[in-house]
């Protein structure tokens, strides 16, 4: 249970624990993880300010909220090394977009052997969660779907195909660079309410898929909207529209069928892989 863990990990603490705090850092406080008081370190190149609005962001509050619940994995350290906040916001806990830490972990490999606890890499990039959306448009023959053209500064991709990506504000609309582009251009407005949860359909919870579970708690929500059944003259006319854009985010129109092989985009594929699976049971309306 987390008692026993939470005991056996602090006797297991030995002086060969890797380090997690390399640079000069100051001590910040303690925080209760499960039945562990691990240690909050920081760097001192975070200014304290930046540090406690880490400490109270979503996506470290729910970081900690889940390895506490994780009875086999007990936190005795946590190094805040970068806080980044949303550009043009001003700084708090809420505009906090992502937090990268460096913990030190025992994880418990085999309950029954008290050997088998270990440390494992506790290095990550903490920002929560993301949605994607699948839009899905009928024609006389075949399905279509719709594709953002994005350069991607991390992987050095000037034009990365991509299924639209943003956020549902509070209103359920949704929003974001992209959605903004689809309102201009199409005279489209995505709600929530339009849209069918293909993660939370394939798995019961809205949480979606974990993008890079090794070093990021990232994780991306998959929704499909569906659009108005349309003609092949009316395909032509929207593919027309498209090419004449002249928003900086570019557009492109795709047979469904062949997004496989359009974009390596995780996201696209994910969604593309349950939508077929979902359609295929009739369990997308």
């Amino acid at each position: 249970n987390a008692e026993y863990m939470g005991a056996l990990v602090h006797s297991r603490m030995t002086d060969k624990d890797p380090p997690s705090r390399v640079p000069p850092v100051v001590t910040r406080s303690s925080r209760k993880i499960g039945q562990i008081t691990a240690s909050i370190f920081a760097y001192d190149s975070v200014p304290a300010e930046d540090i406690d609005f880490a400490l109270q962001s979503k996506p470290f509050e729910t970081w900690v909220s889940d390895m506490g619940d994780n009875e086999r994995m007990g936190v005795s350290e946590v190094t805040i090394q970068f806080v980044s906040f949303k550009k043009g916001q001003r700084k708090s806990a809420e505009s906090v977009e992502f937090v990268k830490i460096s913990a030190i972990v025992k994880w418990d490999e085999d309950r029954l052997k008290p050997e088998s606890v270990k440390t494992i890499p506790g290095i990550c990039v903490l920002r929560g969660p993301s949605l994607s959306i699948l839009v899905v448009i009928p024609t006389e023959t075949q399905y279509y779907t719709l594709l953002s053209i994005v350069p991607r500064v991390a992987v050095a991709e000037n034009a990365l195909p991509e299924i639209p990506r943003g956020y549902f504000d509070n209103e359920g609309y949704f929003c974001g660079d992209t959605a903004d582009s689809i309102d201009r251009i199409f005279q489209t407005r995505i709600h929530e309410t339009e849209t069918t949860d293909l993660t939370s359909l394939t798995y019961g919870h809205e949480n979606g898929i974990y993008l890079s579970g090794g070093g990021c708690d990232e994780t991306a929500r998959l929704c499909c909207y569906r659009w108005n059944k349309m003609s092949d003259e009316d395909l032509k006319e929207l593919q027309e529209c498209i090419s004449q854009g002249s928003d900086a985010k570019q557009f492109r129109l795709v047979p469904l069928n062949d997004l496989w092989r359009q974009t390596p985009d995780c996201r696209s594929l994910s969604a593309l892989a349950l939508f077929k699976r979902l359609d295929k049971l009739k369990m997308v309306a």
